[in-house]
């Protein structure tokens, strides 16, 4: 089963899902990761869902998710893999986290050494980090860099498991927990017509109960929304529209309105 959960958590991110089924946490995160680095859809939560995948990876080098341990799982993921790095660049890159995961900032300060630190990311490639000249808590991340870097460190560490018993040892005791989303399916409905254009947006998920994730969906995408539960155990988030036209628009562009609200709940989608 070790190897079959290995596959599954590193399954290449350009193969299409496609749901239903069990897919690799690290999988879904690395198809987004791309979307918002590569294609530039989203430079910020890129970075975000890199330092989050660190975080992840941190806890499978470990074996272990115990509280209060972030900072070193963090950056002993870092100083492995990460290489050439210095103590100072992975302690850098683990403010940014900070910075970005705690704050949705660019600003963070050690507790307990002071520092503090202020970043700007850039979209180019260059060095990873970058000190500025005359302020010296100020940092330049290259963030195309970062994912590089990223991705050269899980090539890394999986051909480490391949390897090492110990760490399949510690990845077996995290997979449970961390290592795969189970999904159904995700897909639209549009219906429009003269006496009630609205579009249906279901999603399937394996967890029905997690109504807070399917409505939170719904008011962030849905100007006018209702979430209900069904009968079948699924979530159905609508929208009704001003007219027609409203939702002939709306019609034009929900595949991609799709892929954001389903990428949310590691789902692909279809539509009809």
């Amino acid at each position: 089963m070790t190897n079959q959960n290995i596959a599954l958590f590193f399954q290449d991110p350009e193969i299409e899902p496609a749901p239903p089924g069990a897919f690799g946490v690290l999988y879904l995160l690395r198809r987004d990761i791309k979307n918002c680095i590569i294609n530039r859809q989203a430079l910020w939560p890129g970075a975000m869902a890199i330092l989050a995948g660190i975080d992840l990876l941190g806890k499978f080098l470990a074996g272990s998710d115990r509280s209060g341990q972030v900072r070193k799982r963090f950056r002993q993921f870092v100083n492995r893999y990460f290489q050439p790095v210095s103590a100072d660049d992975a302690m850098t890159i683990y403010q940014l986290r900070n910075a970005l995961l705690h704050s949705f900032g660019l600003y963070s300060e050690d507790k307990k050494s002071s520092k503090v630190y202020r970043f700007t990311l850039s979209p180019v490639a260059g060095p990873l980090i970058q000190v500025h000249p005359v302020r010296n808590d100020s940092y330049l991340i290259n963030l195309l860099t970062l994912y590089r870097k990223f991705e050269n460190a899980i090539a890394l560490y999986q051909a480490d498991l391949q390897a090492d018993v110990d760490l399949r040892s510690r990845f077996n005791v995290m997979f449970p927990k961390y290592g795969e989303i189970h999904v159904y399916a995700a897909k639209v409905v549009v219906e429009a017509s003269e006496e009630e254009p609205k579009m249906v947006l279901v999603v399937y998920v394996n967890y029905p109960t997690n109504a807070a994730t399917i409505h939170s969906i719904g008011c962030y995408h849905f100007q006018k929304r209702r979430a209900d539960r069904t009968k079948n155990g699924h979530w159905t988030v609508d929208r009704r529209f001003l007219g027609l036209e409203d939702a002939r628009r709306y019609a034009s562009s929900h595949s991609r309105m799709v892929r954001t609200c389903t990428r949310c709940l590691g789902t692909d989608h279809g539509t009809s």
